[in-house]
């Protein structure tokens, strides 16, 4: 028979638990970068002839063929982080893929490439995937290499691309949900920011973005997330290029107000409950 004492003890010990921290093995983050393009970073080069995910050599994944998380999709991937415990902390640069794997990464965007004031542009935008081993508070903070440009857009996604259908020579965060040619006339419909699946791809459910940089969100265990970056400063989605960090941040999941409420007044309850316990004793 379960008493009302048992009942709360049993309920304060799923608090306890929820309140807890999650306990992952630390330092287990790594990342991962798509070979293509390598010493070619900050250097004033773009992407309309980069590879897709698909067809270049990946390093930081078990094979150079294997692709990071069963990638199935063409969208152009550049790097990816795999996130196992939610205080850990990796950087996406040139220079970590350099002091992991020997590799001078392409990293690099351009001025406009989330946004140039009308719209981004897909080839310029770069591309990443993330997935946590835990459920994690996920913060990222990006910054230039060579000052080319000091604002980011980022955009993330739930999901990653599973299709063939994806276009890099596309418009994208159309503030108005349009493209426009080079003389400013609109051409066609895009994506605005909150639109999920742009240019071409499938799969990707918009979850957030920022237009200012630093984005933070919340990472569920194992779900793979895809992140679209690129310059929010003014004119130039084909240039000027610069190169890019990314540092990315783990932090436990903020317990929601009510749960401490929850076994703060249980706590007073059980209290309670063993003082009327040795009244009724001495009575």
């Amino acid at each position: 028979m379960t008493t009302p004492r048992n009942s709360i003890s049993i309920i304060l010990t799923g608090s306890a638990l929820a309140m807890a921290p999650n306990m992952a093995a630390a330092s287990t983050s790594f990342t991962m970068y798509n070979t293509f393009g390598q010493g070619l970073h900050s250097v004033g080069t773009n992407k309309q002839g980069a590879a897709d995910g698909i067809r270049a050599p990946w390093v930081g994944t078990a094979t150079s063929t294997t692709l990071p998380f069963g990638f199935s999709g063409s969208m152009g991937l550049n790097w990816a982080v795999e996130i196992g415990g939610d205080t850990d902390a990796v950087e996406i640069s040139t220079a970590d893929a350099l002091t992991r794997y020997n590799l001078d990464a392409d990293i690099d965007t351009a001025k406009g490439a989330w946004f140039d004031g009308k719209q981004g542009w897909a080839h310029n935008t770069d591309y990443g995937l993330l997935r946590s081993s835990v459920d994690s508070k996920i913060t990222i903070t990006p910054s230039s290499v060579n000052n080319q440009f000091s604002n980011f857009g980022i955009t993330i996604f739930t999901g990653m691309d599973v299709g063939a259908t994806y276009d890099r020579h596309t418009a994208w965060n159309g503030g108005l949900g349009y493209a426009y040619d080079q003389n400013g006339d609109v051409y066609y419909y895009t994506a605005t920011k909150t639109d999920s699946n742009p240019s071409g791809t499938q799969g990707l459910d918009y979850l957030t973005h920022s237009e200012n940089g630093d984005i933070s969100f919340v990472a569920r265990a194992n779900q793979i997330y895809t992140i679209a970056l690129g310059g929010n400063d003014g004119k130039g989605n084909f240039g000027p290029h610069d190169g890019y960090v990314l540092n990315i941040q783990a932090s436990p999941v903020p317990i929601p107000a009510s749960i401490w409420m929850l076994g703060s007044g249980l706590i007073g309850l059980l209290g309670f409950g063993r003082r009327k316990q040795r009244d009724n004793v001495r009575l």
